[in-house]
């Protein structure tokens, strides 16, 4: 019996809808015959593809034992929900740096001291959304999947190009940043992360582990990113080029580039 004389989004994911050729909305209305009010309405009904990726950053280490069941579990669910994942993987210098902390330190040091994080495996979605260590983020009862399904159903406030090149072992770096909404007073951060998507290899640590995805091998132009703080108005394009070697990559062919935003 409340009136709330505003609008409310709500917003349904279809997926399980995927491929069927006839389809049919039905909305179901329930009440009393005793409260009279002005009733309802619906505007704007829009059905379309979700355009927000959402961001995971997984920290691991290969001398961890722990850290070989975790990646097990995160590669897994990351395989089963890839159509709205990025997932990036940091090499952290404890419990004892593996081979891959050694080949770019910088990154996992800077993104463990930026979330306190001092154990591995732990996992994060988009920044601070969801965060926890990743045996038990994983663990159903935490409801993990209706984390995600929320998550990538929200706006994305920016949109995202990049155009790579490369010579010789350099990778040439292009991205355009374009505001989808005015942006007032936010401190934002551009993040340029280079992965190696994957790498196998042997002797990188001692559990055993010897295939390993999206490893973070750079971040440009440094691991503090690029300072993107200003005023954005809906449209506003920030253009952001770097260039960079591949010289500690185990297969530069196996190059990527995630451009994140937060």
């Amino acid at each position: 019996a409340d009136t709330l004389n505003r609008w409310i989004d709500v917003r349904h994911d279809l997926d399980i809808l995927a491929g069927e050729p006839n389809v049919r909305f039905r909305i179901a209305f329930a009440s009393n015959n005793s409260t009279i009010l002005n009733g309802f309405a619906f505007d704007d009904v829009w059905i379309g593809e979700r355009p927000r990726k959402v961001l995971f950053e997984h920290f691991t280490n290969a001398n961890d034992a722990l850290s070989s069941e975790g990646n097990e579990l995160f590669n897994a669910w990351v395989n089963q929900n890839k159509i709205d994942i990025v997932d990036i993987q940091h090499h952290t210098e404890y419990p004892v740096a593996d081979q891959l902390n050694l080949d770019y330190p910088q990154g996992a040091s800077a993104q463990s001291l930026l979330y306190g994080i001092s154990i591995v495996p732990y996992s994060i979605m988009d920044r601070n959304f969801f965060r926890k260590q990743t045996q038990s983020w994983l663990n159903p009862n935490d409801n993990y999947l209706a984390k995600l399904r929320h998550r990538r159903l929200t706006d994305p406030k920016f949109t995202i190009d990049i155009d790579l090149g490369f010579t010789g072992n350099t990778i040439n770096i292009l991205t355009e940043i374009t505001a989808l909404e005015s942006i007032t007073d936010k401190n934002l951060t551009a993040h340029v992360v280079v992965l190696e998507k994957m790498i196998e290899q042997t002797g990188v640590g001692t559990n055993g582990e010897t295939k390993f995805r999206n490893v973070v091998k750079k971040m440009l132009p440094d691991a503090a990113g690029t300072n993107i703080s200003e005023n954005w108005n809906m449209g506003d394009i920030r253009s952001l080029q770097y260039s960079s070697s591949l010289s500690n990559f185990y297969n530069a062919a196996d190059s990527n580039v995630v451009v994140v935003v937060y």
